[in-house]
C-alpha cells in the first residue's frame, strides 16, 4: 500500500473522533432539572477579618462555658442575646447620663405644692417628682426640645432663680436629701422666722443659696432657718415636674408660685451688691477707689494705637480688655459718685477702642465678656498680619520692660494674699499656709533667674552691637585711607 500523506493522515484522524464524539452522543441520557430539585452547591465565601477582640473572645478558655451554653441556644434566639450584649453597654451609658431623674417625696415640709393630702391621721402620701440634674450634658435637652417636650428642655447652664425648687444633700447629714425651694440668693437679705437663732436678718454670701419650705411652720420644714445658708455645691438638681399621673405631669411655671417669704416680704432682693462677686475678683472695686483703674486709663489714652495693634493680633488681650469693660458696667450701676466720671470715661475709651478695632463686645448671662471681630475686624488683622510695620513691633527693652511689670504684679499679688491669709483661707481650705509661701519663693527664685538670664542676653546683643559697630568703622578706615 502506497504511504499516505501528512494531510491526509490528519483527515483521517479527525473522522475518528467525529465518530466517537456521535457515538457518545447517541447513547448518553439528558435529564433536565426543574424547580423542585436542590440548589447546586456554591463555594463557600471568603470570612471577613474579625479583630482581635472578636478573635479573643471565640477563642478564649474562660468564655468556653458561656460559649456551650449559646451553641445550645436555636440560631435566631442566639442572634438576638448576640445583639443584645454588643448594644448593652451603650444603653447603660445612657442611662447613667440622662438627665432627668424620677424621686419620690415624703413629709410635709413643701405643702401645699407637694403632698397636699398629708395629715396626722392618715397615711402618708408620697407625690413624684422629675428632677433634672445640674451640670448634664445638654444633648438630651436639645433633642427633647426637638420632640415639642419643651418644659423638660431647659438649659443646663441656666443659673438658679428664686422660687426654684431644688434638691440639694442637706449639709447636717450628707446622706439626706431634702427638697425645698430657693429664697434668696448672693446678696440677698433674709429675715429668719421668729425663734431661730442668728439674727433677724441674714445676707446670702457668694456661692449660697438660703432655702426654706412652703409650709410656713418651723415644726414642719427642717430649712436655712436651722442650718443657715447652703453651698450651691450641695444641690443636684432642679425639678421640672410633678407626676400627678402618670399620663399628666404638672410642669413648673414659676409665674404661677406663691411662697411665704415672698408674700410675707421677708427677702430683700440684691441687698448687697459685693456679695454676688467672686471673692477672686473682689480686687477690681478696690481699683476704682485706690487709683488703678486711673492709671490704666492713662495708658490707654496714651499707648491707644498699640492698644489697637494687640486687640487685633492677641486673643488674651482682648479677653483681659473685655473684662475691664464688664467692670466698668459692673461700677456704673453702683452709682458712687466717687467713681462716676471715671467709669464713664473708662466706658467712652473702650467703646471707642474696639470700634476702631473692628470687634464687638459679647456678654453672656453669668457676666463673661468677650470680643468677637467684625468684617472689617478681620481684614485689619489680616492687613496687620501682612505688612507688620516696624513701628508697632516692641523692642527688647520694652519686652524685657513688660515681663518685669507683670511678673512684679503676679508677686505683689501672692504676697498680698499670704500676708491675708486668714481673709483667704475660706478659699484656701486645703492650701496650708506653708505651701504659699514655698510658692511664693519658687515664684521669686524664678523670677530673679529670668532676670539674670534677660540681662545677660541684653548685654551680649549690646557687645555684638558694639563689635559690628567696631567693625563697620574699620572696614570704612581702610576703604577709605587718609591722605
Amino acid at each position: 500500500m502506497p504511504p499516505i500523506c501528512r494531510r491526509c493522515q490528519l483527515w483521517q484522524q479527525s473522522l475518528r473522533s467525529l465518530k466517537t464524539a456521535r457515538r457518545r452522543y447517541a447513547t448518553q441520557s439528558f435529564r433536565t432539572r426543574n424547580r423542585h430539585d436542590p440548589q447546586p452547591k456554591t463555594p463557600p465565601e471568603a470570612s471577613r477579618p474579625t479583630s482581635r477582640i472578636l478573635h479573643a473572645i471565640r477563642t478564649s478558655f474562660l468564655l468556653a462555658p458561656f460559649r456551650r451554653l449559646l451553641q445550645r441556644v436555636p440560631g435566631p434566639n442566639r442572634r438576638f442575646i448576640g445583639t443584645t450584649l454588643k448594644l448593652t453597654p451603650i444603653f447603660v451609658l445612657l442611662a447613667l447620663h440622662f438627665p432627668y431623674q424620677r424621686m419620690p417625696v415624703s413629709g410635709s415640709s413643701m405643702a401645699p405644692f407637694l403632698n397636699p393630702n398629708n395629715a396626722p391621721h392618715l397615711p402618708e402620701t408620697k407625690d413624684m417628682i422629675l428632677v433634672k440634674r445640674l451640670g448634664s450634658y445638654d444633648l438630651w435637652g436639645y433633642w427633647l426640645q426637638r420632640l415639642s417636650l419643651r418644659a423638660m428642655g431647659q438649659t443646663t447652664q441656666q443659673p438658679l432663680r428664686r422660687g426654684d425648687i431644688v434638691v440639694f444633700d442637706t449639709p447636717h447629714d450628707p446622706n439626706k436629701v431634702a427638697v425645698k425651694r430657693v429664697v434668696g440668693l448672693a446678696g440677698d437679705k433674709v429675715k429668719t422666722l421668729k425663734g431661730f437663732d442668728g439674727g433677724d436678718e441674714v445676707v446670702v454670701q457668694h456661692n449660697h443659696l438660703w432655702v426654706e419650705g412652703d409650709a410656713d411652720d418651723r415644726e414642719k420644714s427642717r430649712d436655712s432657718n436651722w442650718y443657715g445658708q447652703i453651698s450651691q455645691n450641695l444641690v443636684i438638681g432642679r425639678v421640672v415636674a410633678v407626676f400627678d399621673s402618670w399620663w399628666s405631669p404638672r410642669w413648673i411655671k414659676l409665674e404661677e408660685h406663691h411662697w411665704p417669704a415672698r408674700e410675707q416680704g421677708r427677702v430683700t432682693e440684691n441687698a448687697v451688691l459685693e456679695e454676688q462677686e467672686d471673692p477672686n475678683k473682689r480686687g477690681w472695686r478696690q481699683g476704682w477707689v485706690d487709683g488703678s483703674a486711673e492709671q490704666i486709663l492713662k495708658q490707654m489714652k496714651t499707648q491707644e494705637k498699640r492698644l489697637i495693634n494687640d486687640l487685633v493680633l492677641s486673643t488674651g488681650q482682648r479677653k483681659a480688655t473685655a473684662q475691664y469693660y464688664v467692670e466698668a458696667l459692673k461700677e456704673r450701676t453702683r452709682n458712687d459718685p466717687e467713681t462716676k466720671a471715671l467709669t464713664e470715661q473708662m466706658i467712652e475709651r473702650l467703646d471707642s477702642v474696639f470700634t476702631k478695632a473692628g470687634l464687638l463686645v459679647v456678654v453672656d448671662e453669668q457676666n463673661n465678656a468677650g470680643l468677637v471681630p467684625t468684617k472689617e475686624g478681620e481684614e485689619m488683622a489680616r492687613e496687620y498680619l501682612r505688612k507688620k510695620p516696624a513701628e508697632d513691633v516692641y523692642s527688647p527693652e520694652e519686652i524685657l520692660q513688660r515681663r518685669r511689670e507683670y511678673t512684679e504684679a503676679r508677686l505683689k499679688m501672692e504676697a498680698e494674699k499670704l500676708n491675708n491669709y486668714e481673709e483667704w483661707a475660706w478659699i484656701n481650705k486645703y492650701t496650708p499656709k506653708t505651701v504659699l509661701q514655698n510658692k511664693l519663693n519658687r515664684r521669686k527664685t524664678q523670677f530673679e533667674k529670668e532676670q539674670r538670664e534677660l540681662e545677660l542676653e541684653q548685654a551680649r546683643q549690646q557687645a555684638a552691637e558694639r563689635e559690628s559697630e567696631r567693625l563697620q568703622a574699620a572696614h570704612l578706615a581702610l576703604s577709605h585711607p587718609q591722605k
